[in-house]
């Protein structure tokens, strides 16, 4: 009798993994986290014109600043002889906090 018992617990803890899916549970939703907007100081402002800079040269180009933000930038193109537009996207975490064009001019 006490093989049998042994047998049906093991038999029942296997089931969702032999036996077909488990039952669906729902995941508890998780609410949205408020992000800080970007810190518009003079440090972080020269970290992007660096991040834009780079773009221009590379297409692309992205970089974390001091304070943990992603700045992701890319060229879209020539508006007029040395001067180029530029989009920024800042995320926090993975959440946008920002989505900016810029004209990078150099003489």
């Amino acid at each position: 009798m006490r093989r049998r018992a042994v047998a049906w617990l093991l038999a029942a803890a296997a089931w969702p993994v032999v036996g077909g899916a488990a039952p669906a549970q729902a995941s508890p939703q998780v609410p949205a986290r408020a992000v800080a907007p970007w810190p518009d100081t003079p440090n972080t402002r020269e970290f992007r014109r660096r991040v834009l800079d780079l773009a221009v040269l590379y297409g692309t180009s992205s970089g974390l600043d001091p304070n943990g933000y992603l700045i992701a930038t890319t060229d879209l193109g020539v508006i007029r002889p040395g001067c180029h537009r530029v989009r920024a996207r800042t995320s926090l975490a993975g959440t946008e906090v920002g989505n900016e064009v810029f004209e990078v001019c150099k003489p």
